[in-house]
């Protein structure tokens, strides 16, 4: 199995860049998958747990938590 390190969707999530995560979600990226072969965080996890003031973490949850379910 490859290393899964430094996912994209889980960076924009860190960030709360709703761009980007919703340009990933629409290519298909899975919010569940984790970095590290899955010892790290996952995008949800990320916009769940990484605070920046000011940034739309909120959002970025909810459209995570809507594409699991899509």
């Amino acid at each position: 199995m490859a290393l899964v390190d430094g996912l994209p969707l889980a960076a924009a999530a860190a960030h709360a860049n709703t761009a980007v995560v919703r340009m990933l979600l629409s290519h298909g990226a899975d919010p569940e998958l984790k970095e590290h072969d899955g010892a790290g965080g996952s995008g949800l996890d990320w916009a769940r747990g990484w605070r920046e003031p000011g940034l739309p973490h909120g959002e970025v949850v909810e459209l995570l938590e809507r594409s699991r379910t899509a």
